[in-house]
Parts: C-alpha cells; sequence; structure tokens
C-alpha cells in the first residue's frame, strides 16, 4: 500500500506490507507515527484469523483507519 499527502501528492509512504499482527503490532503505520498519520489495521469480518489476500481484502478482510485527532 503507498499513501500520499492528497494536497501536495507527495509520496509519505511507499510499498506498505499489509501484514496483520498481535496488538501492538497490528498497527500498520505504527512504525510511521512520527509521520501524524494515525492508525490503520487489518480486521476479519468474518471472525477468522486467516492472512488476508488479494481476493479477500474489501470483502473479508477490512483495512481500518483513524486519525490521531482526540
Amino acid at each position: 500500500m503507498s499513501i500520499s499527502n492528497h494536497d501536495s501528492g507527495e509520496k509519505l509512504i511507499d510499498a506498505l506490507p499489509l501484514l496483520p499482527g498481535e496488538y501492538p503490532s497490528a498497527n500498520l503505520l505504527g512504525q510511521h507515527s512520527y509521520l501524524k498519520i494515525g492508525s490503520a489495521v487489518i480486521i476479519s469480518v468474518s471472525g477468522n484469523s486467516l492472512i488476508p489476500t488479494f481476493d479477500s481484502l474489501g470483502k473479508d478482510h477490512l483495512v481500518v483507519w483513524s486519525d490521531n485527532a482526540n
């Protein structure tokens, strides 16, 4: 996954792997917290713990993002 600044088009993160993990490593953006772009996790809609695939993203697995606002 790549993440860009919407206004400037500047690429902030390139080739971020979408590998789920156990908390606290489940935050895909954890290692990029210095960018202050929030948190993102992959959740299983069906409740299984299978690794997401290209076919299951958006169906059985969702990427959920939250900003840093309190």
